[in-house]
């Protein structure tokens, strides 16, 4: 988490959309997987967000995870992340 954190720290700082993007989907998926949801949801619509904007094919990604943490309809826990 401490690198995730810091990994958004500085993408932050360097204007790295894309960087600062994928450091706040990996932090929600660590917080998801600590059993945070409430963190890993913050997190994750951060980083949709930035995708949406960016125009980044992740978006499509971290709309899964969000329906998954919602209890939407694709609740598969193995899916694949694009990482």
């Amino acid at each position: 988490m401490e690198c995730y954190g810091a990994s958004l720290v500085i993408a932050q700082e360097v204007g790295d959309r894309s960087g600062e993007g994928n450091a706040l989907v990996n932090l929600a998926i660590a917080y998801a997987a600590l059993g945070q949801q409430d963190q890993a949801i913050l997190h994750a619509e951060r980083a949709l967000s930035i995708f949406q904007v960016t125009q980044s094919p992740r978006a499509d990604t971290v709309r899964r995870l969000l329906d998954e943490w919602a209890g939407g309809p694709d609740t598969n826990t193995t899916m694949n992340t694009g990482r």
